[in-house]
């Protein structure tokens, strides 16, 4: 199970009860949000370089 899997917001959405933008803004609420924006981010930096070599 991943460290992300344990915080209860992610099993909450994981679960079905809707997405990040779909919770009420507490403080775990604001904390994922940062996290999946920065995670987004990072795939956009690595996207920007190109396509990985060897991958189908």
């Amino acid at each position: 199970m991943s460290r992300t899997y344990e915080r209860n917001i992610y099993r909450a959405i994981q679960n079905g009860l809707g997405t990040l933008q779909m919770q009420e803004l507490t403080d775990p609420v604001r904390k994922a949000r940062i996290e999946v924006h920065a995670l987004v981010d990072e795939i956009e930096q690595h996207r920007s370089f190109g396509p990985i070599e060897g991958a189908a």
